[in-house]
């Protein structure tokens, strides 16, 4: 299907393309936490991401495993 060709490249264009038109500033994704495509490709045309977590032992281990993962 010509139309589905460059879907990771749709995503990035119509959030620029919708920020321009209605002069947003910032746009937050709220994205669950799986690894499928669409989460990637957003995540990945982002400028910056959040990781909400928990105050415990197990997160604060992930997050040190992340920092070291994406510097």
């Amino acid at each position: 299907m010509a139309t589905l060709q460059n879907l990771p490249g749709a995503f990035s264009e119509l959030i620029k393309l919708t920020e321009e038109k209605y002069s947003i500033d910032f746009t937050l994704i709220d994205m669950n936490a799986s690894l499928s495509a669409i989460n990637q490709n957003l995540f990945l045309s982002a400028n910056a991401f959040i990781i909400p977590t928990n105050p415990d032992p197990f997160s604060i281990m992930a997050i040190n495993t992340l920092t070291t993962t994406l510097p």
